[in-house]
């Protein structure tokens, strides 16, 4: 389970810090293309904004990580084999608040070291390229002015890298004005120093009198850049640049602390109370769908709520920061909005949990009453008697009756016993003919023909559709 949350984790969070950063780099990435600056400065200068990135969206990260093993492990129902094995909530709540204790850890060192620095470094970075004199020169074509009082115009510029056909103006000085023009110049880095090496050129000087100009011709002449271009010192650090230390026991000197005081209160309070977050949105997650669902219906709805819920409790936190800037009455604020949210999440916790059993006895409990009741049958009814009586018990004892034996059956008729013995009997002989009918006698076509065999038993009752034999006359 841990390692599927670190895995999740690590993946989301990588998503998200790039999705964060690219919308942060594209601000940058006209100022770098104007000042001439390569791929590698322009990652470098957006790269310190990484760390605070990545604090910034790493309770987001763990909250969706939980949603998403949570989810995952339901639907492939693991989560209901866990709880029917006997495994609580709280004991699958152990590998999600260690992962929401790196996690804490995490933001920790950020807030207090990496993302000062980072920034610090980004905004040395960012003077560093605005005020590039050597950067903003070559832009041919064009009249610029680095600072103000100062114009330069180059023509072109070859494939040396040369320029050609150049003007550099210098009014910054009111008694004294000068202008440079040279048919070729080359600039030269040597460290941190920067010069123009101009060929074939005049200075121009005018003093304060409108008629003074002093004109001198070089063929080369080498002007030393360090004194032009804005100062690249940092005047002042924001509140985000600055140290722990700093934001605790601020300079009274400070400009950011002078014209709003709050800022730094606010600041300081943010980060002690941001990694806080990282517990809170993991326990909205974790209550949500820590309990097994059997059914696949309503999980949609149930993870938009879910979200909907995380989404408020960091927009409320950051709005009670912004509200301690101009009130710093709402400190406690800070601290309440996360820490109300991990007492609610594990008292909804411990409500869903309380007085139930395992998920198997409650899976039980649910099919009994959905099921009507059978009557036990076999062992099932010598279970179901508690306590057996004594002759109960002596008929458990007693060696069970032997079986009995089976009686043997005689066969019973066989109906096709009648046909064989019709089939072996001899044939009978003819009957004689019988004398000719006497008057008065039915003749044989009025008399009904007989059987001349009879199959079966026959009966010895007179058939009262059968005439009877004729009667002999007697004189009277």
């Amino acid at each position: 389970m841990f390692r599927q949350i670190a895995q999740a984790f690590l993946i989301l969070i990588g998503v998200l810090t790039a999705l964060v950063w690219v919308s942060q780099a594209i601000r940058l990435l006209n100022l770098v293309i104007e000042k001439g600056r390569s791929l590698g400065e322009f990652l470098s200068l957006t790269g310190y904004l990484l760390p605070w990135i990545a604090g910034l969206v790493a309770p987001t990260a763990l909250f969706v990580a939980t949603v998403y093993v949570l989810y995952r492990i339901n639907s492939d129902s693991e989560l209901v084999v866990m709880h029917a094995a006997g495994g609580s909530r709280w004991r699958l709540l152990r590998p999600f608040a260690l992962a929401a204790v790196l996690v804490t850890a995490f933001i920790t060192f950020v807030n207090l070291y990496a993302m000062p620095h980072g920034m610090r470094a980004f905004r040395d970075k960012l003077i560093e390229v605005r005020t590039d004199l050597i950067a903003t020169l070559v832009q041919e074509g064009q009249f610029v002015s680095p600072e103000a009082g100062l114009t330069v115009h180059i023509r072109a510029r070859d494939d040396n890298g040369d320029l050609l056909g150049l003007i550099f103006h210098d009014t910054r000085q009111p008694d004294a004005q000068y202008t440079y023009l040279a048919e070729r110049a080359r600039l030269l880095a040597d460290g941190g120093a920067s010069s123009l090496l101009m060929y074939n050129g005049t200075l121009q000087r005018r003093r304060a009198g409108p008629r003074e100009v002093d004109v001198v011709r070089f063929e080369q002449y080498t002007l030393d850049l360090g004194n032009f271009g804005p100062n690249r010192e940092v005047p002042y650090y924001e509140a985000s640049e600055k140290y722990m230390s700093e934001l605790l026991n601020p300079d009274p000197a400070d400009p950011i602390f002078r014209s709003t005081p709050g800022k730094i209160l606010a600041e300081a309070h943010d980060r002690l109370s941001s990694p806080l977050y990282a517990f809170a949105m993991m326990l909205i997650g974790f209550a949500g769908f820590a309990g097994a669902r059997s059914n696949r219906t309503g999980r949609i709805w149930l993870v938009l709520a879910i979200a909907i819920v995380a989404i408020g409790v960091r927009v409320v936190g950051a709005t009670a920061v912004n509200l301690m800037v101009k009130q710093s009455a709402l400190v406690p604020l800070a601290y309440l909005v996360p820490a109300s949210a991990i007492l609610i999440s594990l008292l909804w916790l411990w409500h869903a949990g309380r007085g139930r059993g395992d998920f198997a006895a409650v899976m039980a409990a649910e099919e009994k009453l959905r099921q009507p009741r059978r009557r036990p049958t076999g062992a099932a009814r010598m279970d179901a008697v508690a306590v057996p009586s004594a002759a109960g018990a002596a008929r458990a004892t007693a060696p069970p009756p032997a079986p009995e034996r089976p009686t043997r059956r005689e066969p019973g008729p066989d109906p096709n016993a009648a046909l064989r013995r019709l089939a072996e009997a001899p044939p009978r002989p003819p009957e004689p003919r019988a004398p000719e009918p006497r008057a008065g006698a039915p003749t044989e076509t009025e008399r009904p023909r007989t059987p001349s065999m009879a199959i079966g038993r026959r009966s010895n009752r007179p058939d009262p559709t059968r005439p009877g034999p004729p009667q002999s006359r007697r004189a009277p």
